[in-house]
């Protein structure tokens, strides 16, 4: 946290992958994932200003200063517009562009570093990874891009019938490149255990309408949620649905890899060793010369 917002999103990727880091790191991580030291409230506000020619006071009839998260990218407070309609309006924290760059050169000579010195580190891949992530954070830090990502959610559930499944809508005249205005979900995170178990929610219920629709989008569409973790998954018993928070970052397939993610999902669904192995070479998930039978 210490080391500021591009090492706290990949402290958030630690959390978001229990499978792949030991266990206490995953958890010692979740705490990256809103629990960030918030920015001081007039800087905030000033920001929004800038961003979209008023001040809060007015474009909101009223604005919490508490802030309801507070990430690695941005602060997120809750506000009421003059229609009456409660909404949430998410921040982008001050120079953050400028200090993702900085992180980013570091990282790059570090994993160059580190694959010239460790196997483990090529076959990972790092130098991959940091890029990969790298266009992520830049696909991020421009939330009319989000604001874009929401509506197409929302327009791929509404094609497929599907109502229980839900992003919030975005009020597209207030929101900038660094500010997001958008709907307010009342209901549950879904790493809110204790308060789901209170309200007798069957959670499995809502899990699997949400992996039903991230599933759906990923075949039907090419398009999938990229940072899918609980804190982002909330169980809302006004319906009841499902709401899919945080669309910053999205992954875009064409038909190709559409077709050999299925194509995967079946293989591993069939236990098919050898053909996860071809599916996986074919798609560049493993480097060259990796023992194939092993």
């Amino acid at each position: 946290v210490a080391m500021g917002p591009t090492f706290i999103k990949l402290g958030q990727v630690v959390a978001s992958s229990p499978g792949l880091f030991p266990a206490r790191y995953s958890r010692e991580f979740e705490r990256c994932l809103d629990s960030v030291p918030p920015f001081p409230l007039p800087l905030l506000k000033s920001i929004i200003t800038d961003a979209l020619g008023q001040p809060t006071d007015t474009l909101f009839r009223a604005f919490e200063d508490v802030p309801l998260g507070s990430a690695s990218i941005a602060q997120v407070h809750g506000a009421v517009l003059h229609d009456g309609r409660r909404v949430v309006v998410k921040v982008q924290r001050p120079g953050i562009a400028d200090m993702v760059r900085a992180d980013l050169w570091w990282m790059r000579r570090g994993a160059w570093v580190l694959e010239r010195l460790f196997l483990g580190a090529r076959l990972a891949n790092l130098s991959g990874v940091i890029d990969d992530f790298d266009r992520t954070l830049q696909e991020e830090l421009d939330f009319r891009k989000e604001a874009e990502n929401l509506l197409a959610f929302n327009a791929m559930m509404a094609s497929s019938g599907v109502s229980d499944v839900r992003a919030p809508v975005p009020e597209l005249s207030l929101s900038s490149e660094r500010v997001l205005v958008m709907e307010r979900f009342d209901g549950f995170k879904a790493d809110d255990i204790e308060a789901v178990r209170a309200a007798g929610i069957d959670a499995e219920v809502y899990i699997r309408k949400g992996l039903r629709a991230w599933l759906m989008t990923v075949i039907l569409h090419g398009f999938f949620h990229g940072d899918a973790h609980a804190g982002n998954l909330m169980l809302l018993p006004d319906g009841p649905a499902v709401g899919f928070l945080d669309f910053g970052i999205i992954g875009r397939f064409t038909d190709l890899q559409r077709h050999q993610v299925l194509r995967y999902v079946l293989a591993f669904a069939a236990k098919d060793y050898d053909a996860l192995a071809d599916i996986m070479t074919e798609i560049g998930a493993v480097t060259e010369g990796v023992n194939r039978q092993a």
